[in-house]
Protein backbone atom coordinates (compact mmCIF):
# COMPACT_ATOMS: atom_id res chain seq x y z
CA UNK A 1 0.00 0.00 0.00
CA UNK A 2 1.17 3.49 -0.90
CA UNK A 3 1.35 5.88 1.83
CA UNK A 4 -2.19 8.29 1.95
CA UNK A 5 -0.46 11.23 1.19
CA UNK A 6 -1.21 13.90 -1.49
CA UNK A 7 2.30 13.79 -2.88
CA UNK A 8 2.45 10.13 -3.50
CA UNK A 9 -1.10 10.42 -4.98
CA UNK A 10 -0.01 13.05 -7.53
CA UNK A 11 3.07 11.32 -8.47
CA UNK A 12 1.06 7.77 -9.08
CA UNK A 13 -1.65 9.74 -11.44
CA UNK A 14 1.52 11.36 -12.82
CA UNK A 15 2.99 8.38 -13.77
CA UNK A 16 -0.55 6.82 -14.95
CA UNK A 17 -1.02 10.41 -17.36
CA UNK A 18 2.41 9.43 -18.78
CA UNK A 19 2.04 5.65 -19.32
CA UNK A 20 -1.51 5.43 -20.50
CA UNK A 21 -2.23 9.27 -21.42
CA UNK A 22 -5.97 10.65 -21.09
CA UNK A 23 -7.38 7.59 -19.84
CA UNK A 24 -4.69 7.08 -17.12
CA UNK A 25 -5.10 10.68 -15.63
CA UNK A 26 -9.31 9.95 -15.68
CA UNK A 27 -8.48 6.44 -13.78
CA UNK A 28 -5.79 8.29 -11.46
CA UNK A 29 -9.00 10.92 -10.82
CA UNK A 30 -11.34 8.27 -10.17
CA UNK A 31 -9.31 6.79 -7.95
CA UNK A 32 -9.28 9.82 -5.69
CA UNK A 33 -12.46 10.39 -5.79
CA UNK A 34 -13.96 6.70 -5.24
CA UNK A 35 -11.35 5.07 -3.27
CA UNK A 36 -11.85 6.16 0.86
CA UNK A 37 -9.06 7.66 2.65
CA UNK A 38 -8.60 7.43 6.29
CA UNK A 39 -8.07 11.60 7.02
CA UNK A 40 -10.54 12.19 4.61
CA UNK A 41 -13.26 14.97 6.24
CA UNK A 42 -15.88 14.11 3.77
CA UNK A 43 -18.01 10.54 4.38
CA UNK A 44 -16.55 9.08 0.94
CA UNK A 45 -17.72 5.49 1.85
CA UNK A 46 -21.45 6.25 2.50
CA UNK A 47 -22.19 7.67 -0.79
CA UNK A 48 -20.26 5.73 -3.50
CA UNK A 49 -21.42 7.38 -6.22
CA UNK A 50 -21.40 11.27 -5.85
CA UNK A 51 -22.85 13.57 -8.68
CA UNK A 52 -21.01 15.34 -10.63
CA UNK A 53 -22.94 18.28 -10.24
CA UNK A 54 -22.21 18.74 -6.67
CA UNK A 55 -18.39 18.51 -7.00
CA UNK A 56 -18.33 21.28 -9.55
CA UNK A 57 -19.25 24.59 -8.21
CA UNK A 58 -22.10 26.90 -10.22
CA UNK A 59 -21.31 29.91 -11.60
CA UNK A 60 -24.15 31.75 -11.27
Amino acid sequence: MYPCSRISLSVVIYLNYLLFGIWGLGVGVWVLVFVPIPHFPLPLTQSPIPSPQSLIPHSH
